[in-house]
């Protein structure tokens, strides 16, 4: 009985702690005549209450958590735990460096036998922004999916963590929602995220850090090689860029490096998909404290979110013919 009655009263010391850190968060947002919000997340796999049911449409699905492990707070570890319990049915890939430990995790692999781990030597080289570490990593990840037999695979990072529910049926439904036209060198669309996939600063900028497709598709994009010199382009030195611009090539799109044509290739080969549905929580850089980091009442335009790409992206090419062939490939996909 003392016991839990001490429970009881922790939790009510932590219910009004919190909300005293709301009400204070909410004051300072008046006092600069703002609206204020406040939204929390688990940071442990044994505070998440939701534990989902096996999908039969999560079976086909790797998700690749590709990068160092995120120590603090047991981060990465925990969000594979997270990730058994929300999604019980895919297979979980830990992909990451020869020296990193790996012992907690082959501890839970040898009891979880849908989680998978991949120990790369890193380059030699780190290239400009680390893409060559970036894409030894992830490579090696869908390689392993690929080995594996499965049919997509959502590309994630170590440091990052998606707390939305049925997460990988919903974005199936996408791919299937929205097929590619007819005769194109690539299985289905790459989703990408609103997260750094920015509007008004550059073209073929389509967010890196997270990404879900096909496993064919995503293999072919992240087959980049590696880049042996400290500059991938003297006049947009993104590495984001360079990779879409390699992938559309691959499946012979003619670069015209306008805001145009990226919009076009993002409304006839890509989904962009808004950080609403995914929940995808990235601790890295100032801008971790923001519920939506690029999000700007200024310049709305400053991202590409769904609503963006299916207004500016998708329906220009729906208009144009694209709407008329995708369909009919919809009603087959249907019928068979």
């Amino acid at each position: 009985m003392p016991f839990f009655t001490n429970g009881m009263k922790k939790n009510k010391l932590k219910k009004r702690l919190v909300e005293l850190v709301t009400k204070t968060v909410v004051m300072t947002g008046r006092l600069k005549q703002k609206f204020l919000t406040v939204h929390t997340r688990p940071m442990y796999a044994k505070n998440m209450p939701y534990q989902a049911e096996r999908a039969a449409a999560d079976e086909s699905c790797a998700i690749l958590l590709q990068g160092p492990i995120k120590k603090e707070y047991r981060f990465t570890l925990e969000t594979v735990k997270i990730y058994l319990k929300q999604y019980p049915a895919a297979i979980i890939i830990l992909s990451t460096w020869e020296d990193e430990d790996t012992q907690e995790f082959e501890n839970l692999a040898a009891s979880k036998s849908n989680v998978k781990i991949v120990r790369t030597p890193k380059p030699g080289f780190g290239g400009p922004g680390n893409v060559n570490m970036q894409v030894a990593s992830t490579l090696a990840g869908i390689k392993c999916a690929k080995d594996l037999g499965l049919a997509f695979v959502c590309k994630t990072r170590t440091d990052q963590r998606m707390y939305g529910i049925k997460n990988l049926q919903f974005l199936i439904n996408m791919l299937n929602i929205f097929p590619l036209a007819p005769g194109i060198k690539q299985k289905k669309r790459i989703v990408g995220i609103n997260i750094t996939t920015t509007l008004r600063y550059t073209p073929y900028h389509l967010s890196d850090t997270w990404m879900f497709g096909t496993t064919q598709d995503l293999f072919m994009y992240w087959d980049f090689g590696y880049v042996a010199t400290p500059a991938l382009d003297p006049r947009r030195p993104l590495i984001e860029r360079s990779l879409f611009i390699n992938f559309l090539k691959k499946t012979n799109w003619d670069i015209k490096d306008t805001m145009e044509d990226f919009l076009k290739a993002l409304g006839e080969r890509c989904i962009v998909v808004g950080n609403e549905s995914i929940d995808l929580y990235w601790p890295k850089y100032y801008e971790r404290f923001r519920e939506y980091r690029i999000r700007d009442y200024q310049f709305p335009d400053l991202e590409i979110s769904l609503k963006e790409w299916f207004n500016k992206a998708f329906m220009p090419s729906w208009k144009k013919g694209l709407g008329s062939k995708g369909q009919n490939a919809a009603e087959k996909n249907h019928a068979s």
